[in-house]
């Protein structure tokens, strides 16, 4: 049993693993190997191949000799390496949709400000049904590829006035390829929602973008 252990821990552990091995017996050493397959390469592999000693107690090891062992051993290293070799290598980017490209070129960052009522009146404006109503209307059909929108506070002072007045709104952030029909597509959905809510104006911000899904 001991010469098995050995030979075991020889394929998955450090040296230092094993020396720390080597002072422990009974049924704390296997402890010790599991603990030192978990931190090594084939971690999951080693771990459930051996969760405990008991495997090589069974009738199936009696008869083999440690050339046996050591053979079984390094055929299934060899099996553990091949199926991780086969594993697909994993990407930051996203792949195999024209509409959310790995690397773009000329795109764009769009913010479009909706105000869309008084901050100390929930009741009062737009609510949020509306909202959604104008949002696949207007904003999605138009941009069906993917947005984004937060709910933030702002501040509008109309021209002479005094003070702010203190606003519920929306930010609406749009990516996409920077070309004149984008561009008029923005504008249509500013006019649209100028025209739905009675706003005279629909603060945008654009800035080139480095993109990548």
């Amino acid at each position: 049993m001991t010469i098995r252990l050995s030979l075991i821990s020889a394929f998955f552990c450090s040296p230092s693993q094993r020396k720390l091995g080597s002072s422990l017996s009974g049924v704390g050493s296997t402890g010790w190997m599991t603990r030192c397959f978990r931190s090594s390469p084939f971690g999951p592999f080693a771990t459930r191949m051996f969760a405990s000693a008991s495997c090589l107690r069974s009738p199936a090891f009696a008869g083999m000799t440690s050339k046996s062992v050591a053979a079984l051993m390094f055929v299934a290293v060899l099996t553990a390496c091949t199926t991780n070799a086969q594993r697909p290598a994993t990407t930051a980017t996203f792949s195999g949709d024209p509409a959310h490209p790995a690397e773009t070129a000329g795109w764009v960052r769009t913010e479009l400000y909706f105000g869309t009522g008084p901050a100390d009146d929930a009741n009062a404006g737009v609510g949020e049904a509306q909202w959604r109503e104008f949002l696949d209307a207007e904003v999605s059909t138009r941009f069906p590829d993917g947005l984004s929108v937060s709910d933030i506070y702002g501040q509008w002072r109309d021209k002479g006035a005094v003070k702010p007045e203190r606003l519920r709104s929306k930010v609406l952030i749009l990516l996409y390829p920077d070309k004149p029909e984008q561009r008029a597509a923005i504008d249509a959905i500013r006019a649209a929602w100028k025209k739905r809510s009675g706003d005279d104006s629909v603060l945008r911000v654009t800035q080139p973008a480095d993109v990548s899904f």
